[in-house]
């Protein structure tokens, strides 16, 4: 490809018209950018020359070359892998993410899906940068982690509180009929106390510590360890705008579509009257039991890291310690 140069601007007249009598400036081998300079129309003393590329003839010259450099700056050179729990700001890291990679995206509903088109998401990543996000822990993402290729990827991650993660599951299940396989009708019509009851004992994997084991397959010092070293950053969804920045400056990229606001809903579980009109005392106490581990992981994440973890990969494997590693059940 082509590339112009610009000419440094000489002391001086500003334009080829000279006054007679002017001592003559010694001979200077033309360059590119100088034969279309001396191309365009012949200026006068009243006003400099226009710059090549505002000539009509090489105008379509410029703007292909322009768009070129325009492309390259905001193409990426890394793959991105989010590790993504339910009802953690997936939407909206969906949106701003997924913009930088112009349709190369494969977002996976579950474990299970993830084993079924391996191959093809394999395929894919050796063959250009691609945005992969689903619902499906670290450690079954390893197998593409492994080798000289992690090194052409971002690991990331969100956690939020999990009594509000909860909630806002239930609110989804009511939303979105079928989203989550047979529970809309097990629990439709029986309020949020019979909700959390019936997955803590059908799906305790989403609603019990799930974000620790996401992250780890085991609990907060799992967890904490795979941050560490698996990961190249995990935010708090206070922190989304920020992790979603830095994920693209990772990644080479640049954002086209930003992250819709979150808390925008008027009834989100964020919303602190909202929580409280699902979780009674006696069923925050319980809940906050049952989310002991995650408690103390998104606290750990907000004191030790202002809510966002940043750090270069460390080739340290994460060790796989849970007896029964995170999955998705049938919720989809």
């Amino acid at each position: 490809m082509l590339s112009f140069s610009i000419l440094p601007r000489r002391a001086g007249p500003t334009n080829r018209c000279s006054t007679l009598g002017s001592p003559a400036e010694p001979a200077l081998p033309l360059s590119l950018g100088a034969i279309i300079s001396l191309s365009g129309p012949p200026c006068t003393s009243a006003s400099p020359a226009r710059p090549a590329c505002r000539n009509e003839q090489f105008r379509p010259c410029w703007l292909a070359i322009r768009a070129s450099k325009m492309e390259q700056m905001a193409n990426p050179n890394k793959s991105a892998i989010l590790v993504h729990n339910e009802r953690t700001g997936g939407n909206s890291i969906h949106q701003a993410i997924g913009s930088i990679y112009h349709g190369r995206i494969i977002l996976l509903n579950s474990p299970k899906e993830f084993c079924e088109k391996k191959g093809r998401i394999v395929a894919a990543l050796s063959d250009e940068p691609y945005y992969i996000a689903g619902h499906v822990p670290l450690l079954d993402f390893r197998g593409l982690m492994e080798g000289s290729q992690r090194e052409n990827m971002i690991v990331f991650s969100c956690i939020r509180d999990p009594i509000e993660r909860i909630v806002s599951l239930y609110k989804f299940n009511l939303r979105v009929p079928g989203a989550l396989g047979p529970v809309h009708a097990a629990t439709t019509g029986r309020g949020f106390a019979y909700f959390y009851s019936y997955m803590a004992e059908k799906h305790s994997s989403m609603v019990m510590n799930s974000q620790c084991r996401y992250l780890s397959g085991g609990g907060f010092v799992a967890a904490r360890m795979a941050i560490e070293t698996a990961f190249d950053a995990v935010a708090d969804l206070s922190r989304i705008n920020d992790l979603v920045s830095y994920v693209a400056k990772l990644s080479g990229g640049e954002i086209t579509a930003p992250a819709p606001k979150l808390n925008s809903n008027a009834d989100s579980a964020s919303d602190p009257d909202v929580l409280q009109q699902f979780v009674g005392p006696a069923l925050r106490r319980k809940m906050e039991n049952d989310n002991t581990e995650d408690l103390v992981l998104r606290e750990h994440l907000l004191r030790d890291h202002d809510g966002l973890f940043r750090s270069n990969y460390s080739a340290d494997k994460v060790e796989d310690t849970q007896e029964e590693p995170a999955t998705q059940d049938d919720a989809g």
